[in-house]
């Protein structure tokens, strides 16, 4: 989300009204950016949907995990530079055509067609997407959206108190705080947090 729609979701959980001044929506804006960025470094993924081009070591096996989820789409895969993978979405597997799959409930790339990801140092070459947003309404989950909006409101009624930062530049306010993510926040977006793999 951008800080237009920061500024609207926490001007609407504040009840501030319809038309915030603008000193006050642009602060609203940079309060709500800086809790989703926190909020995206403590679960490990982010809320808008991003293009990915990683290297990877093969690992002479079929399933190749990823950097980045949940993945909402393959664009391309290469060995050694030299073999393009023929792609097929998650939503239809069982094609016999299919050479690499995206593998929706492990987020990683699995060859179809007995092959492996062979061996080498950083060999693998991969382009993809991947992002929480919806891929139909562009917006991330609901709970996430509140956690953040809760958040940024939360600091923005503690803005005179300690532990804020503040000063004015040329482009308006600019707001530092203690990024720690309170424990209230921190079990809304628990069951968001990216799952490490060995």
């Amino acid at each position: 989300m951008e800080s237009a729609d920061w500024n609207a979701a926490i001007t609407q959980y504040l009840k501030l009204g319809a038309n915030p001044d603008a000193s006050l929506g642009a602060l609203l804006g940079q309060l709500g950016s800086a809790c989703q960025a926190a909020v995206e470094r403590s679960i490990g993924r982010t809320f808008d949907t991003r293009s990915y081009t990683e290297t990877y070591d093969g690992n002479d096996r079929r399933m190749l995990f990823l950097r980045h989820d949940p993945v909402v789409s393959l664009t391309s895969v290469q060995i050694y530079g030299s073999v393009p993978l023929n792609l097929l979405a998650p939503s239809t597997p069982t094609m016999a055509a299919a050479v690499a799959i995206i593998d929706p409930t492990a987020q990683a790339i699995l060859l179809t067609d007995g092959s492996t990801f062979l061996g080498g140092n950083q060999n693998v070459l991969v382009t993809y997407m991947a992002g929480l947003s919806d891929a139909t309404t562009g917006q991330p989950p609901d709970d996430l959206i509140f956690a953040v909006t809760y958040w940024a409101a939360h600091l923005f009624k503690l803005r005179d108190r300690i532990g804020w930062k503040s000063q004015t530049s040329g482009d308006g306010q600019m707001v530092s705080f203690d990024q720690n993510i309170p424990v209230d926040v921190d079990m809304m977006i628990a069951r968001w947090r990216k799952v490490m793999f060995a």
